[in-house]
């Protein structure tokens, strides 16, 4: 059952008006990011973050929470001006946001239309997906449920990253996310975060595609 903490309301909603409680709770949603990463990100814990923004009407760190969203402070504040300092609207990238199970069945991003999008004001990032998990039983000891992760595109990875691959493993094609093992003998495997799980190596008989390696992950706790 989610934490009612992490409730978030639509502030497009015509007869609602927002208070920087929401406008904060909105972003957060949008960057898929949790209040406990947000709380981490400032010092605090989350119960003193739910606290700041359920009892004073211009919370503490309101800058801080700017700088850390790249955001206007005076647009979190009180909601008026540009959200963006002209310096950051020149610069956001927006990336796809593709769910892990229907990537599965077509195993192409370009037969996909993408489920969500994030921001980032990382140029970097304009050759980037994202990839929402679902429940993952392999992976969620470290990956919590509906956490957002982002790929670089690479075909090619080292040691121990983490990676989104396609493989051909019990005579099928899918797609996995799980972290990369290459042995002194040159033999890959793709390792689970879950003990319980299967590791899956890749044998001559099977095929191993990386299709990005992790360089994000925005979790939702």
């Amino acid at each position: 059952m989610p934490d009612p903490s992490d409730v978030h309301v639509n502030i497009l909603d015509e007869d609602f008006k927002p208070g920087v409680a929401d406008r904060i709770e909105q972003l957060l949603l949008d960057r898929g990011c949790s209040k406990q990463w947000l709380a981490a990100k400032l010092g605090i814990s989350k119960q003193a973050l739910n606290y700041i923004l359920k009892h004073q009407k211009r919370p503490k760190f309101i800058s801080e929470i700017a700088d850390i969203f790249q955001m206007s402070p005076t647009w979190i504040a009180t909601g008026q001006g540009p959200q963006y300092p002209k310096l950051i609207q020149a610069r956001g990238v927006v990336i796809n946001v593709y769910a892990l199970s229907e990537l599965q069945h077509s195993l192409s991003l370009n037969q996909l239309a993408p489920c969500s999008h994030i921001s980032s004001l990382n140029d970097e990032d304009a050759n980037a997906f994202a990839i929402e998990i679902e429940n993952d039983p392999a992976m969620n000891d470290k990956f919590k449920e509906n956490s957002i992760l982002i790929f670089e595109p690479k075909h090619s990875a080292v040691h121990q990253d983490y990676v989104l691959a396609r493989i051909f493993h019990n005579h099928k094609f899918t797609v996995v996310f799980r972290r990369l093992a290459i042995s002194s003998q040159g033999e890959l495997s793709l390792i689970p975060e879950n003990h319980n799980s299967a590791i899956i190596s890749i044998t001559e008989e099977e095929s191993l595609e990386i299709l990005g390696v992790l360089k994000e992950a925005r979790f939702r706790l």
